[in-house]
Parts: structure tokens; C-alpha cells; sequence
């Protein structure tokens, strides 16, 4: 009789521990994806987890409880093996979530390479509308020859970094869609101004446009490098910082 309780009891126990699993990991301000680099494993393994759709093994279950702080028992409930909560194992006091000195490293270099390639692309913007601005000047006060060479090399210069910092993002398995949004916003610094005669308002618009696909690439490149999440836009403006919902 007790053994078929217990059995009536497993799917309950199941998806309690999906509740406290996504409810242990908020607590401690930790993404899907943190704990999964914490453990060694795919954030899609933590997901699951959370949706109840698989359950850790031991193992992971032993790391999960010293990443949050807690017992293994206080994560299954407490009410696996009786009634009564386990006083042989009294829960441990929840020591304050701490980023291994690797992980730390990581984040930062990861924040300094998003934050590089947002310039880059923000300086490649910005020269090639002035270089835009500049061949489609009516009236030059001056020689611009000089000028506009020293754009161009500026702009390869930037094109150059850009496509190093995509290699880099492609290798850590980030999606290949930036490279789309990169490619519209050079043409709506380049070749859409210069097609449409480069007057103020064109060129504004243009700057506009490639500014926001600028914005994009960042998300892209943040929520990937930093939370192991393809960007979700809806997601993003409900939840800007990227952190509540995963």
C-alpha cells in the first residue's frame, strides 16, 4: 500500500521539482543559461527541466543543490523517502550566488566584445553616411579627395573588425541571421543613400534604419553570448534586461 502511494506521489514530486528548479535559480539572479555552463550542459537540458519534460540525475542534482544553496531533499520536496521532512540533513544557509573566477572572466570578456562590436558598427555607420554626405555635397569648399580616402580606409578598416568580431560569434554557435541585419544596415549607409541622390532627409532615414538594425545585432549578440538564447524580440521588450523569464 505504501509503494503504490509513493507511485501515486512520482508525477506530483515530478513537477514539483520543475517548480522549484526555475523558482531556486530566480532566487539566486541566475539565467537558463548561466547554470548551464555552471554544470557543464546545454541550457535546452535546464529548460526541460523546468518544464518538467526530463528530471537531473543524481549528479547534477547534488550540483544543482550547491549552486542554489540548498539540500537535494529540500529540492525534491523534502517528502521522498516518508511524511516527514529528513532531520539528519538539516538545509544548509543559502550562501550568496557567486560567479566562479572563469565565469566572470567570461561574462566580462564576453560584455567587452559586444560592446566592441556595437562601436564598429556604429563607426561604420556613421563614415559611411559622411562619406555619402560628402560625394553628394553640391557645393565642396574644398579639395575632398584627401578626405574621402581616409573614410574609405577607416570604413574597410571597420568592415575588416566586423567580419573578425561575426567570425568569432558564428564559432560560439550564435545564429547566422546577424550577418543578414550587418549586410542591410552597410547598404543603408552605402549603396540606398547614394541610389537615392544622398539629400538630408535620405540620408536621415537611412541612419535611422541601419541605427536600429544596430540595435538588433546587439541583442543578438548579447542574448546569445550571455544567456545562451536566441533573441526574442517580444521577449526583450517586455523584459529588456534579458533576465526575469530565463
Amino acid at each position: 500500500m505504501k509503494a503504490d502511494t509513493r507511485n501515486d506521489r512520482t508525477p506530483s514530486i515530478a513537477c514539483g521539482l520543475a517548480e522549484r528548479l526555475g523558482a531556486r535559480r530566480r532566487e539566486r539572479g541566475l539565467t537558463q543559461g548561466q547554470v548551464a555552463v555552471r554544470l557543464g550542459i546545454s541550457r535546452q537540458a535546464v529548460s526541460k527541466w523546468e518544464h518538467g519534460q526530463s528530471a537531473p540525475d543524481l549528479d547534477n542534482l547534488a550540483r544543482l543543490a550547491d549552486l542554489f544553496g540548498c539540500t537535494v531533499d529540500e529540492l525534491l520536496g523534502g517528502t521522498v523517502s516518508g511524511d516527514e521532512p529528513d532531520e539528519r540533513h538539516p538545509a544548509r544557509p543559502q550562501a550568496p550566488a557567486m560567479q566562479t573566477p572563469a565565469e566572470s572572466e567570461r561574462i566580462a570578456s564576453d560584455r567587452r566584445f559586444i560592446a566592441g562590436a556595437t562601436l564598429g558598427r556604429g563607426a561604420l555607420i556613421g563614415l559611411g553616411l559622411a562619406l555619402m554626405q560628402l560625394a553628394h555635397d553640391p557645393s565642396p569648399q574644398q579639395d575632398t579627395g584627401p578626405l574621402a580616402c581616409a573614410y574609405l580606409v577607416f570604413i574597410l578598416l571597420c568592415a575588416i573588425g566586423l567580419f573578425a568580431c561575426n567570425l568569432r560569434y558564428t564559432k560560439r554557435g550564435g545564429p547566422k541571421r546577424i550577418i543578414l541585419f550587418d549586410l542591410v544596415a552597410i547598404l543603408m549607409a552605402s549603396i540606398v543613400p547614394h541610389a537615392l541622390g544622398g539629400a538630408p532627409a535620405v540620408l536621415a532615414v537611412c541612419g535611422v534604419i541601419a541605427l536600429a538594425l544596430t540595435v538588433c545585432s546587439t541583442s543578438i549578440y548579447r542574448w546569445w553570448l550571455l544567456y545562451q538564447r536566441v533573441w526574442n524580440p517580444v521577449e526583450d521588450l517586455r523584459d529588456p534586461w534579458g533576465r526575469s523569464a530565463h
